[in-house]
């Protein structure tokens, strides 16, 4: 397949298991025959499955050493220049947040973890690959470098907190409905594998 496989997240149920005895024909007698009590049903250990592969490492210690770059929400083209070439854009067929119309420019080829930009008139929202430990090193590597990218946006637009915000979610805490150094966030958040933060303009 050309590009990064699709992910499918596979929920695996628990299976019940149940004793499959028969239950015997029995002959009418003269007197009432009492069921016996409800059998335990035996205790089944339910085992986790843990992702297999490296965790994904990602250098904040390093990336609080350097400067936010100048971004503002109001200005689309810096945040576009933070992020990189556009490598295409699309005009037609993608939404905001709200479902509303919207354009979305892709800054990595579509065969590479993607990082995009979509910008509407009530959001802008920045979108990209989540790292999980089952990807390969060329995966975990560019999202990492894309987490970069976003990282130094969210400190230049939230300052300290900004920081604050990308650790979080890559971590898995989700934000929601948050003023951050005085721009709203609708909501911010990493999982299965994707990232996005939600800023209302």
């Amino acid at each position: 397949m050309k590009g990064i496989k699709q992910k499918f997240i596979i929920i695996t149920g628990l299976s019940l298991l149940m004793s499959s005895g028969l239950v015997a024909c029995q002959k009418p007698t003269d007197k009432a025959q009492t069921q016996p009590p409800n059998q335990p049903i035996e205790e089944i250990a339910i085992i986790e499955e843990k992702p297999k592969g490296d965790p994904v490492v990602y250098p904040f210690a390093d990336w609080q050493k350097q400067t936010g770059v100048n971004v503002s929400i109001q200005d689309i083209e810096s945040i576009k220049t933070a992020l990189g070439a556009v490598n295409r854009t699309d005009e037609q067929r993608s939404i905001d947040f709200s479902g509303k119309l919207a354009v979305k420019y892709s800054f990595q080829p579509e065969s590479a973890p993607y990082l995009d930009l979509i910008d509407s008139p009530q959001f802008i929202e920045l979108g990209w690959y989540y790292a999980n430990p089952s990807d390969t090193d060329d995966e975990k590597r560019q999202s990492i470098e894309n987490t970069g990218k976003i990282y130094k946006i969210a400190k230049g637009l939230f300052a300290k907190e900004g920081e604050e915000l990308v650790e979080d979610i890559v971590n898995k805490q989700v934000i929601k409905q948050k003023t951050i150094n005085n721009i709203y966030v609708e909501v911010a958040k990493c999982e299965f594998f994707s990232c996005m933060i939600v800023i209302k303009k």
